[in-house]
């Protein structure tokens, strides 16, 4: 069973004029003090692509280690340095060839024999090995 929907025409305490004069009415704007300010978002680079569309500024990206001085960590390449920072969705790897095959491809002609492989765990040291010298300087 539906129910009837009421609304300010079906009522019949209105007249017409006072109907008209609502509908006809210009709307009222908002003081410019209540009004909603627009929100400040991030350029996004590529607004298509929902893991990478906000990437951060560069400039900004710095490692936030307590015990090394701050580095730009967008071109960091020493083998020393390799796997302190966790990977992070802006330095994944950005593109993906499902239909060429081109890293499957690679591997079925060089193959993987030992000590050849995708590494994936970051390197751990020291201070992260043994739990107890991890707050010692």
């Amino acid at each position: 069973m539906k129910l009837p929907v009421l609304n300010e025409l079906d009522c019949p305490t209105k007249s017409k004029a006072d109907i008209e004069k609502k509908i006809t009415s210009p709307k009222k704007k908002l003081p410019p003090k209540k009004q909603p300010k627009p929100l400040d978002l991030p350029p996004c680079v590529n607004p298509g692509n929902p893991v990478f569309s906000c990437m951060l500024d560069p400039p900004t990206l710095q490692t936030c280690t307590t015990l090394s001085k701050p580095q730009m960590i967008m071109y960091k390449t020493t083998s020393g340095g390799y796997g302190e920072i966790t990977p992070i969705p802006p330095f994944l790897p950005c593109n993906f060839f499902p239909k060429s095959n081109t890293f499957t491809n690679h591997l079925k002609l060089t193959g993987m024999f030992q000590n050849n492989y995708l590494n994936t765990v970051l390197d751990r040291g020291r201070v992260i090995d043994f739990p107890n010298f991890q707050h010692t300087l």
